[in-house]
């Protein structure tokens, strides 16, 4: 949670993780694309088929953000 939505982003980029949320949680927010996380987080997707085999040496992350902190 920040007020300063443009350092949560520099945060959220930082952290090795395959899905981040800015002033917001992950409860009914359903990704729409497909999604395997990152490092430990990830569940293999991209091992998955030809689509999944040419992105092989990039990493889908899901970034959400709000503008303002929920009050």
């Amino acid at each position: 949670m920040t007020a300063d939505i443009g350092a949560g982003l520099q945060m959220a980029l930082r952290i090795p993780t395959g899905t981040a949320h800015i002033n917001d949680q992950t409860v009914e927010d359903d990704a729409n694309a497909p999604f395997g996380g990152m490092r430990h987080s990830g569940n293999s997707a991209r091992f998955g088929g030809a689509a999944a085999n040419i992105e092989a040496y990039t990493d889908t992350r899901w970034i959400t953000a709000r503008s303002t902190v929920p009050g």
